[in-house]
């Protein structure tokens, strides 16, 4: 049902943990897609010691990050995509929570939530709380970005509607994603837990 899509770069102090948070999901209807972007440290050493049937790993050229981000949306296949990044962590709960909001509410095609900002020894500095609603999310969208990339959750349609990532859009390419996106009819809400530790 879930596609996650993780790209990584030189994240080998993280990356373990990050591919746990994903695996040790109490959904568990998902494939797993890990890009390497070139790493030039262990990340593809440490990547390739899981042994999960659910885990499609690509080792690739360094591409860039929206490259990559495509690449992983071209081979994905599941109805949603999840979006993760490799220095990241998952609540366990997390796709089980968002895939319930999107099941119950058809009128929603993106789902995020709020987040712990952690430091480098995973200790929680600051719970980030987001706008809830579609229209606050919308108003503040072009100001900010009012949804955390690590915590989508969106229809794969909506995405191939819009072709995925600009990749012209440089550093930006989760806003940019998000303001097409609205533009293009999706309709968003944040859950208001977090779910995810940045």
């Amino acid at each position: 049902l879930i596609s996650v899509i993780m790209p990584v770069l030189n994240a080998e102090e993280y990356i373990t943990d990050a591919i746990n948070s994903v695996l040790n999901q109490t959904y568990e209807n998902f494939e797993f897609i890990i890009v390497d972007d070139g790493s030039i440290d262990n990340s593809v050493d440490k990547i390739r010691v899981f042994n999960d049937p659910r885990i499609y790993f690509y080792s690739r050229k360094n591409e860039g990050l929206i490259n990559q981000l495509n690449f992983a949306l071209s081979v994905s296949k599941g109805k949603y995509v999840a979006r993760m990044d490799g220095d990241d962590l998952c609540d366990a709960s997390r796709f089980e929570k968002q895939v319930e909001f999107l099941e119950n509410n058809k009128h929603i095609q993106l789902v995020g939530s709020n987040y712990f900002y952690i430091d480098k020894n995973g200790r929680i500095i600051i719970e980030k709380k987001f706008p809830e609603g579609h229209d606050d999310i919308e108003f503040m969208m072009p100001v900010t970005a009012s949804i955390l990339h690590s915590t989508m959750l969106v229809y794969r349609e909506n995405l191939n509607k819009i072709n995925g990532y600009d990749n012209t859009k440089l550093y930006a390419e989760d806003l940019d994603l998000f303001l097409r996106l609205i533009e293009s009819g999706c309709r968003m809400h944040n859950l208001q837990i977090p779910l995810c530790y940045y």
